[in-house]
């Protein structure tokens, strides 16, 4: 399968978006938003007052929203900090809402 141009300065390439400059920003931004929206879609089952235990919600994390944040990682895992520290952040609030853990402040 050949890459995919959009007459723009971005190439998607096997679902990952390579800029010109391969700083990953249009990349990162698709995980956030497709994240989001996988996330919105099993809420119910992980949030903090969902009925299944942490054992199950845990599955539920690994199985079906891990993969979204570590697709293609070994390729975009030299974007900046801030890209990547974004995608950590919805990491860490989806952990923390399964482990029923408040934010701390440090």
């Amino acid at each position: 399968m050949a890459p995919q141009s959009n007459g723009k300065k971005e190439v998607k390439c096997l679902g990952v978006v390579l800029d010109k400059q391969l700083n990953f920003r249009a990349y990162t931004s698709q995980i956030k938003e497709k994240y989001d929206k996988a996330f919105r879609a099993q809420c119910s089952l992980i949030c903090r007052n969902s009925r299944p235990n942490l054992n199950n919600k845990v599955l539920i994390y690994l199985v079906y929203l891990k993969p979204i944040l570590t697709y293609s990682s070994p390729i975009w895992a030299c974007t900046a900090r801030s890209n990547l520290r974004s995608i950590q952040v919805l990491e860490n609030k989806t952990l923390r809402m399964i482990a029923n853990a408040r934010s701390s402040k440090y």
